[in-house]
């Protein structure tokens, strides 16, 4: 049973939100420290909240569904919505981990094939 436990593990760190996986071991009672996710400094706790609340904005493209980015209105609205206002710099950061992700699930598009 453990090797299926590893494999749910392995895909929703791939394909699932921290919230979804971390509710997983919870459900599971085991929460590891393999299983742990690390943590998030407190200045960039909004950033990152929004960046994981934007994970079903994405815009895809072409044949195979490539991630182009998240589009701004997108970021805008999101903000909005969920009560949490980003400073400009905070903005910036949420696009660099935009440009940080785009190449990562691109590859992990063109891995599964």
């Amino acid at each position: 049973m453990r090797g299926r436990h590893d494999k749910t593990v392995e895909t929703l760190r791939k394909h699932a939100s921290p919230e979804k996986l971390q509710e997983y071991l919870r459900l599971r009672g085991d929460q590891g420290e393999d299983d742990v996710l690390p943590p998030v400094l407190t200045c960039n706790w909004a950033t990152v909240t929004v960046f994981l609340l934007l994970s079903s904005d994405w815009v895809r493209v072409g044949m195979v569904g490539q991630f182009a980015g998240i589009p701004s209105p997108a970021i805008e609205s999101t903000q909005r919505l969920s009560g949490i206002a980003l400073s400009p710099e905070q903005f910036e950061d949420l696009k660099v981990m935009e440009a940080a992700a785009k190449p990562i699930l691109n590859d992990a598009i063109r891995r599964h094939k």
